[in-house]
C-alpha cells in the first residue's frame, strides 16, 4: 500500500505541475491571435506534453504562418509566466485573444529507473539504437494576453 501511494504521489508530481521554463535571453516576444480552448486530460502525447491534466490551448486563426511551430492538433499549448499565471487562461476560454509570448521547446523526459508512471513510449533510433525520449513542456509561453 505505501508503495502504491509513493508511486501515485511521484506520478502526481512529476505529470500535474504547470512549471515556467526561463525565456532564453534571444527569445523575442512573439503576437499570436486566436480563440482559448479549455481541454480535458486525455490519453494523448498532446496531453501528456500539455502536463497530464486539464489544459488550454490557443485555436490559432492563421495556423498555416507558424509552420513547424504547432504544437496541439488545433493550434499551440498555452504556458503559464509569471506575468500570466495558469489559471487566467481560464478567464478567457472561448474569447478571442491576443497573446504576447515565446514558444518554449520542452525538453526530453526521462523517467526515473523505478517509474512506473504511463508516459508516450521513447522512439528507439535505427542507426544508434538509442532511445529518444519524448518531448514534453513544449508550447507557447504567455507574457501578456488581452481581449
Amino acid at each position: 500500500m505505501m508503495r502504491l501511494l509513493t508511486t501515485f504521489l511521484a506520478v502526481v508530481l512529476a505529470v500535474g505541475c504547470h512549471e515556467e521554463r526561463p525565456r532564453p535571453a534571444s527569445a523575442s516576444l512573439e503576437v499570436l491571435t486566436g480563440v482559448v480552448i479549455r481541454k480535458e486530460w486525455s490519453k494523448s502525447y498532446e496531453s501528456w506534453n500539455a502536463g497530464g491534466s486539464e489544459y488550454y490551448v490557443l485555436e490559432i486563426e492563421n495556423p498555416e504562418s507558424l509552420p513547424g511551430k504547432r504544437m496541439a492538433q488545433q493550434g499551440v499549448v498555452l504556458r503559464p509566466s509569471a506575468s500570466v499565471p495558469f489559471e487566467r487562461f481560464a478567464d478567457v476560454v472561448g474569447k478571442r485573444v491576443r497573446c504576447r509570448g515565446v514558444f518554449v521547446p520542452g525538453a526530453p523526459y526521462t523517467p526515473s529507473k523505478d517509474s512506473v508512471e504511463q508516459m508516450p513510449s521513447p522512439v528507439t533510433d535505427p542507426m544508434t539504437g538509442k532511445a529518444a525520449y519524448p518531448i514534453r513542456g513544449s508550447g507557447f509561453q504567455v507574457h501578456s494576453i488581452k481581449l
